[in-house]
């Protein structure tokens, strides 16, 4: 976990922006939120990264024949076990290639639903996932002690090395974007959006406390070249931007 104040290299300490606690979401914490977890982590930020499935799902010979294993398993158990099913397959589909990248980031896949720390930006890469993430911040309220708002934020990524790699620089533009917490951080994270046009994902923005309160729901649509900041506090569903 990161420590109240980063050092860089040089000794100074990083701009307060770098300090931020943020969390990377996909299904399975293997591809689209290691993929975040590694270019943040290499640029400073405090970051975590968690996947909210059932189990690590990993594609296998067929559709009918995944690579399941327990949230928990580290990484190079798992680099070495599909190296040892079929190296060849593995590596022509980037699988090895991603079972290296994470273990250089972090020990082994970690369950947003096991998780205990809070976060000021979570980043989630399906809008599947995004449900999931909130429903646990909100089933959480009763053990917090403090109310700690928490941007939402869904980039709607396909699976695929090829999209994670696009949407990895577009989380860390939007972690950029909320450095410090605005006072209308929906909003400006709308503005971001709508200056987008060459960005391929839909965005879904909700500003949560993670006692279960929402205080905002991010809105606007490149389409309409009308953007909207943050809706009525007494909005209750989120909003599609469509860029």
């Amino acid at each position: 976990m990161g420590t109240a104040a980063q050092i860089d290299g040089s000794g100074d300490e990083l701009p307060k922006a770098r300090r931020l606690r943020l969390a990377m979401v996909c299904a399975s914490n293997v591809n689209r939120s290691m993929e975040a977890h590694a270019l943040l982590k290499k640029q400073g930020y405090t970051v975590e990264s968690f996947g909210v499935g059932g189990h690590v799902k990993l594609p296998g010979p067929s559709a009918q024949e995944p690579n399941v294993y327990t949230f928990g398993t580290p990484y190079a158990h798992i680099y070495e076990d599909l190296k040892k099913k079929d190296t060849d397959l593995y590596t022509r589909t980037g699988m090895l290639r991603n079972m290296q990248r994470n273990m250089a980031v972090k020990t082994a896949p970690e369950r947003w639903q096991e998780n205990t720390e809070v976060f000021d930006v979570v980043v989630s890469f399906e809008e599947r996932v995004f449900d999931v993430v909130e429903e646990v911040m909100v089933s959480r309220r009763s053990s917090l002690q403090r109310l700690h708002p928490s941007l939402l934020i869904n980039l709607e990524v396909k699976d695929s090395h090829e999209e994670a790699a696009v949407a990895a620089p577009q989380a860390l533009r939007l972690a950029e974007m909320v450095r410090g917490g605005t006072a209308d951080r929906c909003g400006d994270v709308s503005a971001w959006c709508m200056g987008q046009g060459c960005c391929q994902h839909s965005v879904l923005v909700r500003d949560v406390f993670s006692s279960g309160f929402v205080v905002g729901t991010g809105q606007g649509c490149l389409t309409s070249g009308v953007p909207v900041g943050c809706g009525d506090v007494s909005t209750a569903t989120h909003s599609t931007l469509v860029l």
